[in-house]
């Protein structure tokens, strides 16, 4: 069964890359493909069917026949009218869930691209504000804080949740002096003293701050863990705390940022997606930095490249996986820079095994298809190297196989278009 949906995902992936919006099937009644299932999801909601049906019924939401195409008729995907007119909140929160690294590359990015979407159209809608914050939680789900940033200027700051997840990407994007500007200069009304106090504190009026600070803990404003961490904050004269004091207790946006700006030690904390990419520019360990690219990569944020660099300057001498993956990645490299061999193809099966391990292998597989191509040019008899290049999903690249006889009929089909036997599917 895996092995027949693999060209089902391939072709979903490589259809979804050239961000085309619109296709003639040549028959109506055929199952509905993903670009036609993509363009009702996301230019009229309410009209297709739920999420659990197009699920179960496996997988009559694809055409298995990649759809005969007026090229003439063909238009870029207008990310300007995504969300034009009204949509179901409801059922979009489930189409959402949906969305997990366990979809191609190429589709993950997709989506990362629909959820950061601005809309100048959309904004006249009454649940505007509410799928706002629906697709903002989304992306910091996913750990896309950057992206995430380009849709806060469209908030409604006068909704209590709205500016709590206005604060708090600003602080995990280290832009909180561009919130703290807003702050005390009261253009937002629901500021919380926490917030306040931390603005005035990085703002250098520590007056104010210090009595802010004691009035809102005189009057059991703050809990203990805030009194705590922003009397660390005013107090901090620019030299690290005492290496290894453990201050905070608990993960929030403002905690890490207060830790993080003196020093403190977070390291027992498990911190979400969310916080990984404001890790990377701070300094932490190369073993948490592996960690915290590997998680970014997995979920569409970074791309495969960010993790590869990574892997051929990490220095790591220690036992654990992903100094592993690391080591495993230079000594691939070392053999792809030469002329390809069957050793060259032993080191990316056992890399690759390393990968599937974290869910990393189909970017990689995407990462090395021009690798792999001449691989399996060089070894036409080769299965194994060809079953891998298949998975890359790399349509431009999968055209320059040189043996098309060893592809069936339906990778023929959707890599070459030519005609297919329905006779021989079975699914």
């Amino acid at each position: 069964m895996k092995a027949k949906v693999i060209p089902l995902l391939s072709w979903l992936a490589l259809t979804i890359l050239v961000q085309v919006i619109s296709c003639n099937a040549t028959n109506a009644e055929s199952p509905l493909s993903a670009i036609d299932w993509l363009s009702e999801l996301y230019t009229n909601i309410d009209k297709i069917q739920s999420p659990s049906v197009l699920i179960n019924k496996e997988p009559n939401e694809f055409s298995i026949i990649s759809p005969k195409v007026n090229a003439k008729k063909i238009t870029k995907l207008n990310m300007d009218r995504i969300y034009e007119g009204d949509v179901h909140l409801a059922r979009y929160k489930e189409l959402l869930e949906m969305i997990s690294n366990e979809l191609p590359p190429p589709l993950i990015t997709f989506f990362h691209q629909i959820l950061s979407a601005k809309s100048e159209r959309f904004g006249k809608s009454k649940h505007y504000n509410d799928l706002i914050l629906i697709r903002l939680n989304k992306l910091l789900e996913l750990g896309a804080t950057v992206r995430a940033q380009n849709l806060l200027e469209t908030l409604d700051l006068s909704k209590k949740e709205s500016y709590d997840i206005w604060f708090d990407i600003h602080l995990l994007s280290l832009s909180e002096e561009t919130a703290c500007d807003k702050i005390l200069k009261k253009n937002t009304s629901i500021s919380k003293y926490k917030d306040r106090i931390f603005c005035l504190i990085q703002s250098g009026d520590t007056k104010i701050a210090t009595l802010t600070l004691s009035g809102a803990a005189t009057l059991g404003l703050l809990s203990l863990e805030e009194e705590i961490i922003l009397y660390n904050l005013l107090y901090f004269k620019g030299k690290p705390i005492r290496k290894g004091k453990k201050i905070v207790q608990s993960v929030s946006p403002i905690n890490y940022r207060v830790s993080k700006i003196i020093g403190a030690n977070i390291e027992h904390l498990d911190l979400p997606s969310a916080y990984h990419y404001s890790e990377l520019r701070s300094n932490i360990s190369e073993n948490k930095k592996l960690l915290y690219t590997e998680n970014l990569v997995r979920n569409g944020v970074l791309p495969y490249e960010s993790l590869r660099a990574l892997y051929s300057a990490a220095n790591l001498n220690t036992d654990d996986r992903s100094s592993k993956r690391a080591s495993l990645s230079k000594a691939l490299e070392i053999s792809l820079a030469g002329v390809p061999t069957i050793k060259s193809l032993r080191k990316f099966i056992t890399f690759l095994d390393s990968l599937a391990d974290v869910g990393l292998e189909k970017f990689a597989l995407r990462h090395y298809s021009m690798d792999l191509l001449k691989i399996v040019n060089k070894f036409p008899n080769s299965r194994k190297a060809l079953g891998l290049l298949l998975r890359s999903a790399d349509l431009k690249v999968l055209k320059n196989i040189s043996n098309t006889k060893k592809l069936n009929s339906i990778y023929q089909n959707i890599i070459f278009n030519t005609p297919v036997d329905l006779s021989l599917i079975h699914i």
